[in-house]
């Protein structure tokens, strides 16, 4: 399975532009998970895991989540991922 993780660190990057630097210093890492169809496209991202005292507000992950959904793509390589209807992925970014 390969997923475009670089069109995702590039949409987080983009909305996050203004706090990347502030982010970095306070060591913070973003979890994304999500869930593939057959077609490669995200069905839904099950969950997002930030620190307790993130600096990312919930209108900058409702961004965000709502690019994510329309612009990252899985391609499958392997026949083992026929029989599942759906497909799990996680993803940390670590600012």
């Amino acid at each position: 399975m390969i997923v475009d993780t670089l069109t995702d660190r590039k949409i987080i990057y983009k909305v996050l532009k203004d706090k990347i630097e502030k982010l970095k210093m306070n060591g913070e890492q973003l979890t994304i998970r999500y869930v593939f169809g057959q077609d490669g496209n995200v069905l839904d991202i099950s969950s997002y895991s930030l620190p307790k005292n993130t600096l990312i507000t919930p209108k900058e992950l409702a961004q965000i989540d709502k690019c994510l959904r329309e612009k990252v793509k899985a391609t499958f390589k392997e026949r083992e991922y026929i029989e599942f209807p759906a497909i799990r992925y996680g993803r940390q970014i670590r600012f």
